[in-house]
C-alpha cells in the first residue's frame, strides 16, 4: 500500500493540531483587539477591528488549514473507501490537478482495447511513482484515488504494497 497506519495517524494529529491552533490564534488575537477597544470605546476602532479580524480568520482558514483539512478528509477515504483493483497498461501521466483540495497527479490506465482509457489520481504529496509507459500495472483504488501500484503478476508485497 502506498500509506501505512503511520501515514492515517499522522494526517490525523496535522489536523488536530491545525484546529487547535487555529482556534488558540482566534482567541488570542480577538482578545488582544477586544481591550483596546473596550476600553477606548471609538466606534471607528471597533469596525476597523471587526472587519481586520473577520478578514485575518477567512485567510488564515483558507491558506493555511482548509488545505490540512482537505488532506485529512482524503486520509479519512482511502482510510476507510471502499477499495477495488484492476489491471492496466500505463498510458501516462496527465499532469498535476486538484480534487477536493487535495494535490493530485493523473493517470490513466487502459484497461482493454474496448474502453477508454481510466483516469486515476495519484497523491502528489508521495514520492513519484516511478510508473513505466506501456507496462501493465495491478491498481488498487477507492473512487479515482490510487491506493496502491504493483506491475501486474507479481505478488502482494511487490513496490507500493509495503
Amino acid at each position: 500500500m502506498l500509506y501505512s497506519a503511520q501515514d492515517f495517524q499522522t494526517a490525523k494529529r496535522r489536523s488536530a493540531g491545525a484546529r487547535a491552533s487555529l482556534a488558540l490564534l482566534i482567541v488570542l488575537l480577538f482578545a488582544a483587539g477586544l481591550l483596546p477597544m473596550l476600553l477606548s470605546r471609538n466606534m471607528l476602532f471597533s469596525i476597523i477591528f471587526s472587519t481586520a479580524f473577520a478578514l485575518l480568520a477567512v485567510f488564515l482558514y483558507g491558506m493555511v488549514f482548509s488545505p490540512l483539512f482537505a488532506y485529512r478528509r482524503f486520509m479519512r477515504s482511502a482510510e476507510d473507501g471502499i477499495r477495488h483493483e484492476f489491471s492496466g497498461v500505463f498510458e501516462g501521466n496527465g499532469g498535476e490537478s486538484v480534487r477536493d483540495g487535495v494535490r493530485f497527479i493523473s493517470m490513466s490506465f487502459r484497461v482493454s482495447q474496448d474502453e477508454e482509457p481510466r483516469l486515476c489520481y495519484f497523491d502528489a504529496s508521495l514520492a513519484d511513482a516511478g510508473l513505466t509507459q506501456g507496462r501493465e500495472y495491478q491498481v488498487t483504488h477507492t473512487g479515482n484515488s490510487i491506493l496502491a501500484l504493483r506491475p501486474a503478476g507479481e505478488g502482494k508485497g511487490a513496490k507500493g504494497d509495503g
